[in-house]
């Protein structure tokens, strides 16, 4: 009952392909469609045998900041974890240029996001927050309000309280961008006085990064992921109390209470719906559990053979 008729195929194969060759692959007409790496979107724009085609994509990069841990089915968490200050966490999110980012790797196909919710959803969207932007001159100034001072002289700030204070930031190890990316977030929480290194020293490969995630290793403090958010951006499933993929352990009661909203009978409403995923986003931006980094666009090649 397809609206144009049956295809005229007699079936699809799918291959997995790794991101440093597909380009190479559909250039040499290997393959009719594949989704595209968009770090390289300049060493295929012109390519004369493909026809790119491209749509926001469901899904946000983000900083993730490890506040609890996963105990007896639950996220519990920590008022004394090392990233609980959301003034530290404020700074750290002012203090990064992630316009800059979506321009130089990306070729302007992701952009800054200003909050949890893509675009794409539209109404579900609070488009009166402002999102976070590059001032490292605010960042550094929420961190002298906030008493975090180099009191040693060695350069790097310590905690309000004169301890030294050094953040663990992990990043998964895959494509051409990850290293230049995560060294320049370093850069820029250097440049405000924190003391930021790679955890573990290096980039880390996926298994692994997810599974230091899900046991709350203690070597990461801050981290880099993306989320997708299927076709129902219900943010219940990844910061909610009981979520197991809530990452960074985030537990408060208003936001459990405006996750009820989303979720109870009177979300039937839309305009209720839109006005709880709206409430939703202005506490998340407010409290900061994560940095909403990018928002992404997703190209797809399809070689001129496919008709």
């Amino acid at each position: 009952y397809y609206w144009k008729g049956a295809p005229k195929l007699d079936g699809v194969i799918a291959e997995v392909v790794a991101p440093e060759t597909i380009v190479s692959e559909m250039q040499n007409g290997n393959y009719d469609v594949a989704s595209m790496p968009t770090d390289q979107y300049d060493t295929y724009k012109d390519s004369e045998n493909i026809t790119l085609l491209g749509r926001q994509e469901l899904a946000y990069t983000y900083l993730g900041f490890k506040l609890g841990s996963w105990q007896d089915g639950k996220n519990v968490s920590n008022p004394d974890a090392k990233m609980g200050d959301v003034e530290l966490r404020k700074a750290m999110a002012y203090a990064i240029d992630n316009n800059a980012i979506a321009t130089e790797f990306y070729q302007g196909l992701r952009e800054n996001a200003k909050a949890m919710i893509p675009p794409v959803f539209g109404e579900f969207v609070n488009e009166e927050i402002e999102g976070f932007y590059y001032d490292p001159e605010l960042a550094a100034s929420i961190l002298d309000d906030a008493g975090y001072e180099d009191t040693d002289g060695d350069g790097f700030r310590e905690t309000p309280e004169g301890e030294e204070l050094v953040i663990n930031f992990a990043s998964m190890a895959g494509g051409a961008t990850a290293e230049p990316i995560a060294q320049y977030y370093i850069q820029e929480w250097q440049n405000i006085g924190l003391n930021v290194q790679l955890a573990t020293g290096r980039l880390i490969e996926l298994q692994a990064f997810y599974d230091m995630l899900e046991a709350d290793d203690a070597q990461i403090d801050i981290y880099q992921a993306a989320w997708g958010t299927g076709h129902d951006p219900n943010p219940t499933g990844l910061y909610g109390e009981t979520a197991a993929f809530n990452y960074v352990r985030y537990v408060n009661e208003e936001n459990e209470a405006i996750l009820a909203k989303i979720n109870s009978e009177a979300s039937f409403d839309p305009e209720f719906k839109f006005e709880a995923f709206r409430e939703w986003q202005q506490h998340m931006f407010d409290n900061v559990p994560v940095i909403p980094t990018l928002w992404r666009s997703e190209v797809f090649a399809v070689n001129n053979r496919v008709k």
